[in-house]
């Protein structure tokens, strides 16, 4: 199933050793076969079909001046980008695989505060690391540099 971290006001979130984003192609919505009868089940809440693949529109979205910090995690299949900030909110991002999203990193309203993403951090897949030229206000990127040389 996706999932998706959603961290808002003065949070502080540790994520660790976590799958964070979708499952399979983006914009596929093919059924999968399954053993069960493609049918409508509601499970918290939510309506869901089994046999679809299911993606988050964003990996990890932080907002006001939440804290995010993700290490040894993949963030894959998002439908938007994988990491979205804006307002005071910051992601740090350690050891972790950033694969197969339409998008690396969104800066919204406010561009958000910090994005640090550290050397050890792969990027495979990623069409355009920037959804535009917004950028957060202070940004550690050595690893987007060497993904895109290499």
């Amino acid at each position: 199933h996706a999932s998706a971290i959603k961290a808002t006001g003065n949070a502080v979130v540790h994520l660790r050793r976590c799958r964070i984003g979708g499952e399979g192609e983006i914009g596929q919505a093919v059924a999968v076969e399954y053993d069960l009868p493609s049918q409508w089940i509601d499970t918290a809440g939510s309506v869901q079909e089994y046999g679809l693949r299911k993606h988050a529109c964003y990996g990890v979205f932080v907002k006001d001046n939440a804290q995010v910090f993700v290490r040894d995690c993949e963030v894959s299949y998002c439908s938007e980008s994988a990491i979205f900030l804006r307002d005071g909110g910051a992601a740090h991002l350690k050891r972790c695989h950033v694969k197969a999203n339409a998008i690396g990193f969104t800066a919204g309203q406010g561009l958000g505060r910090v994005l640090a993403v550290e050397s050890d951090c792969k990027f495979d897949e990623i069409p355009r690391m920037w959804y535009d030229d917004d950028r957060p206000i202070h940004t550690e990127f050595a690893a987007i540099v060497n993904a895109l040389q290499g």
